[in-house]
């Protein structure tokens, strides 16, 4: 995992990269990506059970124009203890839920978990992930044919962490 501290537009924001874990349903996913943020202190213990539930009743999977899908995971600010997002770029695609149709599934190649500690930060993270990576379909086609967390890494922190003027 590589992390950061020090990004100045969200106070205390921290940035994780998780690359192919060893998972293989939507639950391993969470799980694992919310254990790592809670290993760091980012959010509490009983975040991967919100994650879980917030996913079982609003899924997340989002089908983009390009080639892969992501999945956007998070849950209240309740559960966070600071900013954070990590990004699971998966080794093998996994079935999410659609977002926007919740009977059907897609398969999801990027997970995008967040922790916002309240609505700004929340509304940050969403339009900076829209704007910047979820319709440029060339970054996400890179992010998912990267093989190291350092790759990952060094194209999304310029993009995420610094304000468009």
């Amino acid at each position: 995992m590589i992390a950061n501290q020090d990004f100045s537009n969200i106070p205390n924001c921290k940035f994780f990269v998780a690359m192919h874990p060893d998972v293989s349903t939507t639950e391993e996913i969470l799980r694992h990506l919310a254990q790592y943020l809670v290993k760091e202190g980012c959010v509490k213990t009983s975040y991967a059970d919100a994650v879980l539930k917030r996913e079982y009743e609003y899924p997340t999977g989002l089908k983009l124009n390009g080639l892969y899908n992501v999945a956007l995971a998070h849950a209240g600010s309740e559960y966070v203890n600071e900013n954070a997002i990590i990004v699971g770029v998966l080794g093998k695609p996994i079935d999410f839920h659609l977002m926007e149709d919740p009977d059907c599934t897609i398969s999801v190649h990027i997970v995008f978990m967040f922790s916002a500690i309240d609505f700004d930060s929340i509304n940050y993270f969403v339009r900076k992930l829209t704007e910047e990576v979820l319709l440029k379909s060339e970054i996400v086609d890179q992010i998912t044919n990267f093989q190291q967390e350092e790759q990952v890494y060094s194209l999304l922190k310029p993009i995420l962490f610094v304000f468009s003027e």
